[in-house]
């Protein structure tokens, strides 16, 4: 519940959110020399301090010497949670983030997609996230934001020289196909982070040929990351994409041949927040955790035994309409996985200029001309 968004909320960063108390000197900071320092949330329904407020916290206060707490007044699930990150957000000297005529911004949007900042009032919106004000507008802007840190809540909260003092985690999977993380079929399952909006994760796996699916879920509690699925062959060529508007998890599900697959998980924005009336998110706070599964045909053994060579080539020539079009009888192998046309000229060498599939049996090349030898 409360506890489960708040992680949600940190998620990226090297920093430990619990329930369990670590002690006063594990939350105050008593010199250049301590390594362990923090904020205490003190979640109470005695508004002791008559603010008519959900909660209140001392500005820059995550390093000072004393242990000194913030504290949550709202009764909620919703309120609780998003009030503890809100507070824990001024001790990391983030500010409000309102409009011209409000000092709290309730968000825009409706539905899965709805959206509010954390420092705004975001107890009525499915997503809220950290900002950098990318919303119609927004008033905690500018290098005066943020008590003078700028508008970046991401860059302050990972400040190693501000106080707060521990940045993100290390990135968990590869961001490309060199350094992809291995998934093995025909149950395949991972989990990860997104911790920044440049941050990508990808996986490999060998397939069988047949249907394979994967779905990619955020978090269960309080999600801050809006993902997208990306599937490509061993050639970097996308096979099949799913990013829905109107929800934050993404599958697919599509029928591949025998081969080497990458899947990638990145975090993205939707609609226009600037827009009027503004719309979603940009996809600068869409980080945080996510878990996949997916289904995978097992590969077979390897087929090291190549196709014969097609046979029965014929060409035929059109000088007018400038095309020369070849056929050839089908290939018996019933692994074929296609055709591939290569040409070239006296001047050149081979160069790949078309595909076709393993029915086909024919190939017209509409990009000749005239007084041209080609092979």
């Amino acid at each position: 519940g409360t506890w489960e968004g708040v992680a949600e909320d940190f998620a990226p960063w090297n920093v430990n959110v619990t329930t369990i108390d670590p002690g006063t000197e594990a939350l105050r900071r008593v010199g250049s020399g301590d390594t362990q320092w923090g904020a205490r949330v003190v979640i109470t329904d005695d508004t002791f301090a008559n603010c008519s407020c959900g909660g209140h916290a001392y500005i820059g206060a995550f390093d000072d010497s004393a242990d000194e707490p913030t504290f949550v007044y709202n009764s909620s699930l919703a309120g609780v949670k998003e009030a503890s990150s809100h507070e824990v957000g001024h001790m990391m000297n983030l500010a409000h983030d309102g409009t011209r005529t409000d000092a709290y911004y309730t968000g825009h949007g409706s539905g899965a997609t709805s959206w509010a900042p954390i420092m705004g009032a975001s107890y009525y919106v499915a997503v809220s996230q950290w900002s950098q004000q990318e919303y119609r507008d927004a008033n905690n802007t500018g290098s005066r934001a943020n008590y003078n840190n700028g508008a970046d809540d991401l860059a302050i909260i990972s400040s190693m020289s501000n106080g707060n003092g521990f940045g993100l985690k290390g990135d968990d999977h590869g961001n490309d196909a060199a350094a992809a993380t291995l998934l093995e079929a025909p149950s395949p399952s991972a989990s990860g982070i997104i911790g920044t909006r440049s941050d990508v994760d990808t996986f490999s796996f060998s397939s069988g040929g047949g249907t394979l699916s994967f779905v990619a879920s955020p978090a269960p509690s309080s999600p801050n990351l809006d993902i997208a699925l990306t599937l490509r062959n061993s050639n970097g060529q996308v096979i099949a994409s799913s990013n829905p508007a109107g929800a934050l998890d993404a599958a697919l599900t599509v029928t591949v041949g025998a081969g080497k697959y990458t899947l990638t998980v990145d975090g993205v924005g939707v609609g226009s927040p600037t827009s009027n009336p503004p719309t979603g998110y940009s996809d600068y706070g869409s980080i945080g955790q996510y878990s996949i599964v997916g289904t995978v045909p097992t590969p077979g053994p390897a087929d090291t035994t190549p196709p014969s060579a097609p046979a029965g080539l014929q060409a035929s020539a059109s000088v007018d309409a400038k095309r020369v079009t070849l056929t050839w009888s089908s290939n018996i192998e019933p692994d074929l996985a296609g055709y591939r046309v290569l040409r070239k000229t006296a001047a050149s060498s081979f160069a790949l200029i078309g595909t076709v599939t393993a029915q086909a049996t024919s190939f017209a090349d509409t990009t000749v001309q005239p007084t041209t030898t080609y092979t």
